[in-house]
């Protein structure tokens, strides 16, 4: 800088200085526009190199997919290892897990839909005191009868209650129409409750677990 000394200074400078430095002043203004107007340039061009990169990266994603193993699994493979996921439920898994599976992709879907034995775990607890709760749980149970057929039933049954309500009987009627077809069953029931169970034969029951 010519006019060093009056940075550090509250000296005066000359007429001569002073134009020189607005001058300089001018200079350097336009030489900082001109690198705001390349920093401008490079950002889009950066911009558009990102976003060209993100569309390749998005290809590469989406190509990986294609070539992946769990694609080239068999079916009946896949099948097997959601059984195992459900097995692990046991004995009052969510239903909502098969529906995260069959949300996932057509395949998989078609998957679940096709093997009866993954529909095969049933579980019901019998304490709600709300009609349409149980309205909801009816259809879901038949359904699961109709997709499970005719694959033997794993049944967690959870009636720990000093009163079964009368809204509540349909559901466990509706289990017991397919008792033949139980092969394993968690009770946790109270001696009241005994009475629905009369009568009812389980041809296959082979494990028996009462709480």
């Amino acid at each position: 800088s010519p006019c060093s000394e009056h940075l550090v200074t509250n000296s005066v400078p000359s007429d001569f200085q002073t134009n020189e430095i607005r001058k300089l002043i001018l200079s350097v203004e336009a030489e900082i526009s001109d690198l705001d107007a390349e920093i401008i340039n490079v950002q889009r061009a950066l911009d558009r190199l990102q976003q060209k990169r993100a569309g390749l990266a998005d290809f590469v994603k989406s190509h990986c997919g294609v070539v992946s193993a769990i694609r080239r699994l068999p079916s009946e493979l896949l099948a097997e290892i959601f059984s195992y996921s459900l097995a692990a439920r046991e004995p009052f898994h969510s239903p909502e897990a098969l529906s995260h599976v069959v949300g996932v992709c057509n395949r998989w879907r078609t998957i679940v839909l096709a093997f009866p034995l993954l529909w095969r775990h049933i579980s019901l607890t019998m304490y709600s005191e709300s009609p349409s709760h149980e309205s909801g749980k009816l259809k879901q149970i038949s359904l699961q009868l109709q997709r499970s057929a005719p694959a033997a039933l794993s049944i967690g049954l959870d009636a720990d209650t000093k009163q079964i309500y009368p809204f509540s009987i349909p559901l466990l009627d509706l289990l017991l129409t397919e008792s033949r077809r139980w092969k394993s069953l968690y009770l946790r029931i109270r001696p009241p409750h005994h009475k629905h169970f009369t009568g009812v034969e389980f041809p296959i029951l082979e494990k028996l677990s009462l709480v």
